[in-house]
């Protein structure tokens, strides 16, 4: 199980991209499909994005129904202290993050940051959709779902440390 969470999937979801990108080339070739580099960019993450976050769910569909159940029996004790204690982490943890950066970083705009804001000018809500759903909710799905909950069977110590620094 450790070897599956640590090194299979893990393996799955990099090959996952080279797939998806065959296809979509595929795609475009066969049906002869005019589309530009930066919208073939945003369908392809998008294409990612879904598979990862389905295969993440299917994966950990008993854990989801546990945690509804919990959910639903502490719901305001959870939306409260949840809200509250999270926006106050976020707060922090941007303003110490955007402080740390400030010291190494110029101000000056790197080339990944101007690519993904010459996407999202493009497609805004499908960029919106795939990296502010999709890519967070596959992301946490596997590292803090499936690489943990698999690890923490066996060592809770160890699944802090593999879920928090694998990938």
């Amino acid at each position: 199980l450790i070897l599956g969470c640590v090194i299979l999937l893990p393996l799955f979801f990099y090959s996952n991209s080279y797939i998806v990108s065959a296809l979509v080339k595929w795609f475009i070739l066969t049906f002869k499909v005019t589309a530009y580099s930066t919208t073939a960019t945003v369908w392809l993450n998008f294409l990612i994005d879904l598979i990862n976050a389905v295969v993440g769910l299917a994966i950990l569909n008993k854990f989801f129904r546990r945690q509804l159940k919990d959910f639903f029996k502490n719901k305001t004790d959870i939306l409260i202290a949840g809200c509250i204690v999270g926006l106050f982490m976020n707060y922090i943890a941007n303003g110490v993050g955007s402080a740390i950066v400030s010291l190494f970083v110029s101000s000056s705009k790197s080339v990944n940051q101007q690519q993904v804001e010459s996407l999202a000018k493009n497609l805004p809500l499908l960029m919106f959709i795939t990296t502010g759903i999709l890519a967070p909710i596959g992301e946490e799905l596997i590292f803090r779902g499936v690489i943990f909950t698999g690890i923490r069977k066996y060592n809770r110590v160890l699944a802090y440390l593999v879920s928090g620094f694998v990938l």
